[in-house]
C-alpha cells in the first residue's frame, strides 16, 4: 500500500512543480511526471528497508522520503536542463 502512496507523492509533487514554479521554456508534463514518481518511489523503498525494525512503524519516514526524492530529482532536472524559473 505504501507504493501507491508514494506514487501519489510523486505526482502531487510534479503537478505542483509545473504550476507553482513556471519555466520560461517549454517543458514536458510526461517528463515531470516520470521523475516525480521515480524519486518517490526509489527512495521512499529505500528508507522502507533501511529502516524497517519490525517494532516500529516506519511508514512516517517512507513517506517524507519519498517526498524529498521526488523534490530532488525534479528540481534537478531542471537545473540540468536550465530551465529557469519565469
Amino acid at each position: 500500500m505504501d507504493i501507491f502512496y508514494w506514487v501519489v507523492i510523486g505526482i502531487l509533487i510534479a503537478l505542483l512543480a509545473k504550476v507553482q514554479l513556471p519555466t520560461d521554456k517549454d517543458e514536458n508534463m510526461f517528463l515531470l511526471l516520470v521523475l516525480g514518481v521515480l524519486g518517490a518511489v526509489v527512495s521512499g523503498s529505500a528508507v522502507h528497508m533501511a529502516a524497517r525494525s519490525g517494532v516500529l512503524s516506519t511508514g512516517w519516514a517512507g513517506h517524507v522520503a519519498a517526498f524529498a526524492g521526488a523534490s530532488l530529482l525534479v528540481l534537478s532536472s531542471r537545473v540540468a536542463t536550465q530551465k529557469h524559473l519565469a
